[in-house]
């Protein structure tokens, strides 16, 4: 091939907006990741007879705790398979969530987490802290490549609040644990989420709705490069909340990316 020939096909698949070559990513066909950060309330959770794929509920070890309440989260870990779903309700044992299951969860090897989403919380005292983590015997890493951030407040926010609440005196921040340690920052109002690269945006409220605050993380763009967090050396990714922030209705926060072929 020509030298003129390459330098074509090199310009044409230059991407000006990400300022790189376009290239045919690994994780294009990796299978997608989402998981919403969760205050861990029991995490010895166990199954008594396996899921069905397609169905709604499950059946849970007594004394889960679930009771189907707003921001109520399960998430069923078995290896590298994982399923987190919004519980819907509770009938004794039997648990009914927002999302079929997609995949078989055998009883010997499954473990079940409860927890909430709902992060606007007291930890002033005690600081409060959600957490993603791999469980049993996860071996496959995952890539993030997002993380999202949603406050909903009764007031409207600016970039000098917190949400809507007043400038944290104690911020609030993000670490990336184990093999690799990473602080991913330290946040104390809304200005300080741009400071770091975010796309923050407010969203006013409609009729007898109330007010958000929308942050997004594009790590790719910020880092040029994705976050790997890898079960086999003990990665996990800590939020970790010293301040009360519950003068916020909700605090919702989720990293979003894919698995990798274990590479």
């Amino acid at each position: 091939m020509s030298e003129k020939r390459i330098t074509e096909i090199l310009e044409k698949s230059f991407d000006e907006e990400l300022n790189g070559i376009d290239v045919n990513i690994q994780s294009q066909t990796s299978p997608f990741f989402q998981y919403f950060l969760l205050k861990e309330l029991k995490t010895d959770i166990l199954l008594t007879a396996p899921t069905i794929a397609n169905e709604f509920t499950f059946s849970a070890s007594s004394g889960h705790g679930f009771t189907g309440a707003i921001n109520e989260m399960v998430t069923l870990y078995c290896g590298d398979k994982y399923h987190q779903s919004d519980v819907v309700s509770v009938n004794v044992n039997e648990i009914t969530i927002a999302l079929p299951f997609d995949q078989i969860f055998d009883i010997a090897d499954t473990l079940v987490i409860r927890g909430s989403k709902n992060l606007a919380l007291n930890g002033s005292v005690t600081p409060e802290k959600a957490y993603f983590r791999f469980y049993d015997s996860a071996t496959i890493p995952v890539d993030i490549s997002y993380i999202v951030i949603t406050m909903v407040h009764s007031t409207v926010a600016d970039d000098s609040l917190f949400g809507n609440i007043t400038s944290l005196t104690n911020p609030i921040y993000f670490r990336k644990i184990n093999g690799e340690p990473r602080n991913i920052g330290v946040f104390r109002n809304n200005q300080s989420f741009r400071n770091r690269g975010a796309l923050v945006s407010y969203t006013d409220k409609a009729g007898g709705g109330s007010f958000a605050t929308n942050v997004e993380f594009d790590l790719r763009k910020i880092y040029t490069k994705e976050i790997r967090l890898d079960p086999r050396i003990g990665d996990y990714v800590e939020f970790s909340n010293p301040s009360n922030l519950t003068g916020l209705t909700s605090l919702i926060i989720s990293i979003l990316g894919s698995f990798t072929r274990g590479e």
